[in-house]
């Protein structure tokens, strides 16, 4: 960041040494909010530990609630399914070990952080072994530049007091301390490394934690539909429920379906007695023209009937005057004929 000069004018006049002080800790604080912070195993397994205990742990409660129930209704009724219920119990101790699971992990990994953290011990031997060869490799290039001056300038540097005092001058130039490059090796370089190790081993922890938090939740489901299938097995085979069945069954055997068959039969015969019912065809199907015919009437197969027992049904239309005029001629002529 440049410094405002411009803007720190009217502070220095007044007064110079406080407004130096302070805009060198704004420079210091600018510098360290660009600088890569080291993060701990602790603080990120506590930030991301929140966001991990989601609704699969609500579903292995559940789960674990069940489980428990049916085992209790199992141990009431019957001792026979005992290889079930301990295999359930000890899915059930998976299960609430499971929620602490990932802690446990963490807490692995942090003991091996403060035994002694090889990447960190790795980092100082680099830094000093760093130190060592950008020294070496200063003081090379120190004395390659007095031999190109000795070569350009023989006569002037001809002198060894002129080149000693030049070599201790240079010496004091491109001195590097340790500290600084044991600075940006181990704080600056270590420090991304070690936020990414930190990283990479909360993703491995979380996932194994997630992965065996599944498997818990899918073998005790397989073990409760288990236990839950041989309690309806142990209460079908129950004698009320026995008693039950046998009462269905007499019940359904004394109620043949041929009979029922035969009741249906003399029921649509009594339905097919009626007088005025219209006979029935013996083709179901019938042409356009049968469709037109009047039915057949029924006066002649039924005993003890006569036409003139069988009321009219029908209302009577009203005739036109040519069917009223050849009436009246018929009657005419039947009368002339009896006179």
């Amino acid at each position: 960041m440049p410094f405002p000069v411009h803007d720190v004018m009217p502070c220095m006049k007044t007064s110079a040494e406080r407004t130096d002080t302070v805009m060198r800790k704004i420079q210091d604080l600018l510098h360290r909010n660009v600088t890569p912070k080291k993060y701990s195993q602790g603080q990120a397994f506590r930030l991301q530990q929140g966001f991990l205990l989601s609704s699969t742990q609500q579903m292995v409660d559940r789960l674990v609630v069940q489980t428990q129930d049916t085992i209790r209704s199992l141990a009431q009724e019957s001792t026979d399914s005992n290889n079930e219920i301990n295999l359930a119990t000890g899915l059930i101790q998976d299960a609430d070990n499971s929620k602490q699971l990932l802690p446990r992990l963490q807490e692995v990994a942090q003991r091996r952080e403060e035994s002694g953290n090889p990447i960190e011990v790795k980092l100082r031997q680099m830094s000093d072994e760093l130190h060592a060869v950008v020294v070496g490799y200063l003081q090379g290039t120190l004395e390659s530049m007095m031999k190109c001056a000795e070569d350009q300038c023989p006569h002037v540097l001809a002198n060894g007091r002129v080149q000693q005092e030049i070599r201790l001058a240079c010496k004091e130039k491109n001195f590097l301390s340790s500290d600084f490059v044991r600075f940006c090796v181990a704080e600056q370089a270590g420090t991304d490394i070690m936020n990414k190790v930190n990283e990479l081993n909360l993703a491995v922890a979380a996932h194994v934690s997630d992965r065996t938090t599944d498997e818990v939740i899918e073998t005790l489901s397989r073990s409760y539909k288990a236990l839950v299938g041989d309690m309806s097995k142990k209460r079908s085979s129950t004698p009320d429920v026995l008693r039950s069945r046998s009462r269905v069954s007499s019940d359904s055997s004394r109620n043949d379906p041929n009979d029922t068959y035969s009741m249906a039969d003399t029921i649509s015969q009594q339905s097919d007695q009626s007088p005025l019912a219209t006979p029935h065809l013996s083709s179901k199907r019938k042409s356009l023209h049968g469709r037109k015919l009047r039915p057949k009437s029924v006066v002649d197969t039924i005993d003890g009937l006569s036409a003139d027992d069988i009321p009219d049904l029908l209302p009577s239309l009203p005739k036109s005057a040519e069917e009223v005029s050849c009436e009246l001629s018929v009657s005419t002529k039947e009368v002339m004929g009896l006179l």
